[in-house]
């Protein structure tokens, strides 16, 4: 949803618990504008929540110009601070077995120490790293769900289905 118009998409959603209070919505929107100043784009979007323990992530992302025909997502995350900050792309593991157990704390510095006899493919071991990095995976995987779903409706109208 973008920046201006983010307090009439979010009562979109709302009807399912998807709800942002007052103070969250202001910052936010302060935060997406300044942001957009910032990247020195013509518009911000907010991509979403993620809730963590003791603190949310707040995900936004700018578009940037690309050869391709879909535009480049640079993406950012804040805190319940509202301070955004450049989001690591993020490595997706494809593996179907693999299940990501951690829990977010809504820390972005904390080290994520993965349990012993995690589900981490045999050629690649379990490394701990920053929960950043987790939030960065967790959100690059959403995006390539979406972006499969989207291009899957898009082909079957073309191809008359």
């Amino acid at each position: 949803m973008e920046a201006s118009t983010l307090e009439f998409g979010l009562r979109y959603i709302s009807g399912v618990g998807n709800t942002l209070n007052h103070y969250e919505l202001a910052s936010l929107q302060i935060s997406l504008m300044t942001l957009q100043k910032k990247e020195g784009k013509e518009k911000a979007f907010f991509w979403g929540r993620i809730q963590g323990q003791d603190d949310d992530y707040y995900i936004a992302y700018v578009l940037e110009d690309s050869e391709y025909i879909y535009p480049k997502k640079k993406m950012f995350y804040s805190t319940s601070r509202f301070e955004f900050r450049p989001l690591p792309e993020g490595t997706l593991r494809l593996s179907k077995e693999r299940v990501d157990p951690i829990l977010l704390t809504g820390d972005p510095a904390r080290v994520v120490e993965l349990p012993d006899g995690s589900n981490a493919p045999p050629e690649e071991p379990p490394s701990d790293e920053e929960e950043e990095g987790k939030l960065s995976g967790r959100t690059a995987k959403r995006n390539m769900d979406t972006q499969i779903r989207i291009w899957q409706k898009k082909s079957s109208r073309t191809h008359g289905h």
